[in-house]
């Protein structure tokens, strides 16, 4: 049978449906002859399928298992339904769907270990699989594997959400940018927006609490930068008071989709300290209103000496030399950027109230 089946294999290399899809996707009309395949036939007792993470939902701290009596050729061409158990990340079952009523195709020992073969090779492959597998006597045998190629476009639901967008920072960074360029505008957003915590009154304390937020207010992402709005609200939602001109900065910033029901959550509650904070906030925003034409003239007076040195002899400077410049710009200027971001927050402020 065996020399029988190799002739038929490779002479299906020559049928006229193989040529028109040959044709069809651009590949060359001659192509040599394909190569036979013979392997040991598995009796499968019990056969199935089991997944990496979930195809449908795309939760990848799943694992799904599906059995059926014999081979696999009846789940595949859908003949009969398949028992199911649902593994989470550790091992344990979380679900089960049994096809009949009669005796389940697998033990509970057999589930897990086919769930830890399934997460073995998705490890060596590098993503989450989806593999067939029989069981002949006591041994299970993995037969084929192929990444599970659903979850390209699903977000896994039991994760952090994240919600991205560049209407605005696009102006700024139009195009490809670099990973050095990236890294240095996610420092310097960093030090402004401290600074700007710190102008209305927030505590070193608190700033140091939210230092992955302010690390992780934008996102380098196919090579373009953007905006990663639910941090920039959970920021806003610190600072007592701010957490109600979400509405001013999605206008300001460009963001056409209203996300204020999925954001809100994010408020604090007011209470008794709550309002006191909240009108210490209020009167360091007049403070500032007040002086804000003296501190503009102040930030212009530090910025063109600080330029000009930066750019005296850059070419005859060592690599340690340009990194301690460098450094002390970011001291005189972007821990010192206060003006110029306050200027922006009475920007957003009368932009939302008089638009």
């Amino acid at each position: 049978m065996v020399p029988e089946a190799v002739l038929a294999v490779r002479q299906s290399g020559f049928s006229e449906g193989l040529k028109s899809y040959r044709m069809s996707h651009g590949l060359e009309s001659e192509h040599p002859i394909p190569a036979v395949l013979v392997q040991k036939m598995v009796h499968a007792r019990v056969s199935g399928v089991a997944f990496a993470a979930d195809p449908v939902t795309g939760r990848r701290g799943v694992r799904i298992v599906s059995a059926v009596w014999g081979t696999g050729e009846k789940l595949v061409s859908g003949e009969v339904d398949a028992d199911t158990w649902t593994v989470d990340r550790n091992g344990a079952i979380k679900q089960t769907t049994a096809a009949t009523d009669g005796e389940p195709a697998l033990t509970i020992r057999q589930v897990g270990r086919i769930a830890s073969m399934a997460e073995l090779v998705s490890r060596h492959f590098g993503r989450p699989q989806d593999i067939e597998w029989a069981i002949d006597g006591s041994t299970i045998y993995l037969l084929q594997s192929r990444p599970v190629t659903t979850l390209r476009n699903l977000a896994d639901p039991d994760g952090a959400p994240a919600l991205w967008d560049n209407s605005n920072i696009v102006e700024s960074y139009g195009g490809v940018t670099t990973p050095l360029t990236y890294s240095f505008a996610r420092a310097a957003y960093a030090c402004v927006y401290k600074t700007f915590a710190r102008n209305l009154g927030v505590s070193r304390d608190q700033i140091s609490k939210q230092e992955h937020l302010f690390g992780a207010m934008i996102g380098l992402i196919n090579g373009r930068i953007y905006y990663n709005l639910l941090n920039w609200y959970k920021l806003l939602a610190s600072i007592p008071g701010l957490d109600y001109n979400w509405e001013f900065h999605r206008q300001m910033i460009g963001v056409r989709e209203d996300q204020t029901a999925e954001l809100a959550s994010n408020k604090s509650k007011l209470s008794r300290r709550r309002f006191f904070s909240t009108m210490n906030v209020i009167l360091r925003v007049i403070w500032w209103y007040v002086v804000l034409a003296r501190r503009q003239e102040m930030f212009r007076a530090r910025l063109e000496p600080a330029f000009g040195e930066a750019r005296a002899r850059l070419s005859q400077l060592r690599l340690d030399e340009l990194a301690a410049r460098y450094r002390k710009l970011q001291q005189r200027l972007l821990w010192k950027w206060d003006a110029p971001i306050m200027n922006d927050f009475f920007a957003m402020i009368f932009y939302g109230v008089l638009k």
